[in-house]
């Protein structure tokens, strides 16, 4: 399952106070180092990202006054900052951010985003003097209820969400995450690495091969984004992901060599029995009872 990684922290800034936080964030050493740690491990991946020192500081997305502050509050609404590749909605008494990049290869940590993402997490607790940290993915999870700073502003609302709709104490990402959804979690409720038993050109060239089987059957449009994905990227477990949904949002046929290809392609990603992989199992059964039928009536 591809994830946008998403944190939620507790902070008590005023209006006037989110308004100066970007010039003391910016000044703050443990941040500057941490957005430079990522924006390393980003940068061969992304080369039209923002300059080493651009990315290391924080921007505010629109100009506002305290009163406009005051009203977006009012209204639910939640300020945005971009900082270290995170979007940063700053809510009354929270701050959800969320990594602006897809993290279809979060589950290999193929390319070590997490020590780094979590170095940054670790920064900004500390500058906005969060007590503590809730982990998760912003999609496919109950949690994602959990993440929204706009329905409930304090820290120990979102926590106290997460609990109803997750399970408790729903402080970490295996709390979180759905318990049948077929990703292995390690003791820190991060994806187990399989890294050692794979290569990440074995891992694209499998989903290439998954790609290339579907060519003339999705739509041109999309297979050049799929491929995009792959070839360009390096997204291949985001290719593989829509490639199952346009599969069931346009009904498109599917034949064995096309679902062993996929099949094969997820496993080796450790997502062989995801949410998306038991619905394509499901929905290739269907395929092949209707053929059958089908024959059977000819």
């Amino acid at each position: 399952m591809g994830v946008n990684l998403t944190l939620v922290l507790g902070h008590s800034l005023g209006a006037a106070d989110l308004l100066a936080f970007p010039e003391r964030a910016s000044a703050s050493l443990e941040m500057q180092r941490a957005a430079r740690q990522l924006w390393q491990v980003v940068r061969p991946r992304w080369p039209n990202l923002r300059g080493e020192e651009e990315f290391a500081t924080i921007v505010a997305w629109e100009r506002l006054t305290e009163d406009e502050v005051q009203v977006a509050w009012a209204r639910g609404e939640t300020p945005l900052f971009e900082w270290a590749g995170f979007n940063l909605y700053f809510g009354r008494r929270a701050v959800e951010a969320t990594h602006l990049e897809r993290l279809a290869a979060f589950a290999l940590d193929l390319d070590q985003l997490r020590a780094p993402l979590q170095a940054c997490a670790r920064a900004l607790a500390r500058e906005l003097q969060s007590p503590s940290i809730v982990y998760g993915p912003d999609s496919n999870s109950p949690f994602e209820a959990a993440l929204d700073v706009v329905e409930v502003s304090s820290l120990s609302e979102i926590i106290a969400v997460a609990a109803r709709n997750c399970g408790a104490p729903a402080r970490s990402m295996r709390d979180m995450v759905v318990g049948d959804d077929g990703m292995p979690l390690d003791k820190d409720g991060y994806f187990i690495e399989i890294v050692d038993r794979v290569t990440k050109e074995e891992i694209r060239a499998l989903c290439a091969l998954a790609l290339e089987s579907f060519e003339g059957v999705l739509p041109p449009e999309r297979f050049r984004d799929a491929y995009d994905w792959v070839h360009r990227y390096g997204e291949w477990g985001l290719a593989m992901e829509f490639i199952i949904d346009w599969i069931g949002d346009l009904d498109l046929p599917v034949d064995q060599a096309q679902f062993d290809a996929i099949e094969h392609a997820m496993a080796t990603m450790g997502w062989g029995e995801s949410s998306r992989m038991k619905w394509l199992r499901d929905y290739f059964a269907s395929l092949r009872a209707e053929n059958s039928h089908d024959d059977e009536s000819a």
